[in-house]
């Protein structure tokens, strides 16, 4: 378990590789959770499991709730979990939202990355990096609202400036963690695919990233819209695979179709102006007033 090493303050000998792996592993893991309306609400070290690799698992689910309802709408009122890794909002018995699962890995991130036992500082000049500083006081904001998501977490760090928070990361460990992720049997297999694109478009050679092209298409064909745009840009561009812009607005218009708006308006550029597909200015108006509705709702969902 990783609370032995909080306990025995032996944080020592996990290598910076390993912490990484932790702290990534447990992101994705908790993305997937979020995914399928699971709230833990008593992530702390003690309820992350390490296999003889450090591969962690995410245990305990006594505390959690499982809801059918959109986590953004959600909101719990028991007063539930370790008092330490509690949000804020807990301790004042106001309602909280799936949210306080965020600040609770914050401190798990904080410890792994400082080698700091429990305490109750968070002094985030500790973590290398000024964009790392500001992402985690977001992560551990008493705001919820401030508080981004596991997506946006996983995100954040598989790229480059977030692994300077740590002095030796072995990249070749890493993939060989993707590769086992891969290898699982995995419910959230497209946006595991795309995370680790990021990651080896971020800290990867340029032969990774050639051969991590079929990953990135695999994405996409499972359904992730994400990876189908950005496989989409790749192939209208050129970039580590043939130029092939009628393939790209195919990739372009699935993407558009799950509700990016970016790609919607890529596919009436294409359309209006003929470029590697044939014109069609009454389509292209057509994804023109698409995009923009999608843009937006976005930004009404934002605020």
């Amino acid at each position: 378990m990783l609370q032995n090493y909080d306990q025995d303050s032996s944080y020592d000998n996990i290598s910076d590789t390993q912490k990484y792996i932790i702290i990534l592993g447990t992101s994705l893991g908790m993305k997937y959770l979020h995914s399928i309306g699971i709230v833990h609400r008593d992530l702390k070290p003690a309820n992350i499991l390490l296999n003889e690799k450090y591969y962690p698992l995410i245990c305990d689910f006594s505390f959690s709730i499982k809801t059918n309802e959109k986590l953004n709408n959600f909101l719990m009122e028991s007063w539930l979990g370790t008092p330490f890794y509690m949000a804020p909002e807990i301790a004042d018995a106001e309602n909280y939202s799936y949210k306080d699962d965020i600040y609770s890995f914050s401190l798990v991130v904080y410890q792994l990355i400082t080698l700091k036992k429990c305490s109750f500082q968070f002094d985030i000049n500790e973590i290398e990096g000024e964009e790392n500083q500001q992402f985690l006081n977001r992560c551990h904001s008493e705001d919820p609202l401030i508080r981004p998501d596991f997506n946006e977490i996983c995100l954040q760090f598989v790229k480059k400036s977030f692994l300077k928070a740590f002095s030796n990361i072995k990249i070749n460990k890493v993939k060989k963690f993707f590769d086992f992720l891969l290898n699982e049997e995995n419910d959230d297999l497209a946006d595991t695919l795309y995370i680790y694109w990021i990651f080896l478009d971020e800290n990867g050679s340029q032969k990774d990233k050639k051969e991590m092209m079929n990953y990135i298409k695999k994405a996409a064909d499972e359904g992730n819209s994400n990876a189908m745009f950005f496989y989409a840009e790749k192939l209208y561009n050129g970039e580590y695979v043939k130029c092939n812009k009628k393939e790209a607005f195919k990739y372009y218009k699935n993407a558009a179709i799950k509700g990016n708006a970016e790609a919607m308006l890529k596919c009436a550029v294409m359309l209006d102006e003929g470029d590697g597909i044939d014109k069609n200015k009454e389509e292209a108006l057509f994804c023109y007033q698409k995009a923009s509705d999608n843009e937006n709702t976005n930004s009404n969902t934002l605020q």
